[in-house]
């Protein structure tokens, strides 16, 4: 054994070691505490505001669903207004949850925009029907972006981010595809 390696210098190692081993364990859950604050934060911005949400975005398929539906114009104009009132709804979430969900806020604005679409193409049943379809498919995206957001306290993956988008663009190339065949019929 080396003649430094003593009995008081191994005692006095195993003390360097244990404070070094103690600092390095106190900046790690320091580190931690402060990410889990910050997580704690974000969720509770956000369950403050997902349950209007979650009726605005239910109220906006619903409206569109129904007015399909609607034969009278007086049923038809009160559905109208529903929607507005939806969409009135949905963008307020939208305003207010900017940030937290970036990425995915867009998509609400799209979506937004369905009932007074539902109304444009109701005299084609297929087109609407698709059109519809196409917009509870978003709102689909959109809850499960919200629900991993939620879940996790951090604003959504990528994966979920393009899954919304891809979502909204289906719903786009659905109403972009009536709106030309509309216009095209105009024009004949």
């Amino acid at each position: 054994m080396p003649t430094w390696f003593t009995q008081p210098f191994a005692t006095l190692a195993a003390a360097g070691a244990a404070i070094l081993i103690s600092l390095i364990t106190t900046f790690i859950t320091l580190l931690n505490s402060r990410r889990q604050d910050s997580r704690g934060a974000f969720r509770d911005l956000l369950t403050e505001n997902v349950g209007e949400l979650s009726d605005g975005l239910h109220q906006i398929i619903a409206t569109s669903s129904i007015l399909l539906k609607t034969k009278s114009p007086e049923s038809q104009k009160a559905w109208v207004v529903k929607g507005s009132q939806a969409k009135a709804k949905l963008m307020k979430c939208r305003s207010t949850l900017r940030y937290p969900l970036w990425g995915i806020t867009d998509s609400l604005n799209t979506l937004a925009r369905l009932p007074s679409w539902a109304a444009h193409v109701k005299r084609y049943p297929s087109a609407a029907e698709a059109l519809v379809k196409a917009g509870d498919d978003l709102r689909e995206r959109i809850n499960e972006a919200v629900f991993y957001a939620v879940m996790k306290g951090k604003r959504p993956k990528r994966s979920l981010r393009k899954s919304v988008l891809a979502a909204e663009n289906r719903l786009i190339e659905v109403y972009r595809k009536f709106r030309n065949t509309d216009f095209e019929e105009q024009v004949k």
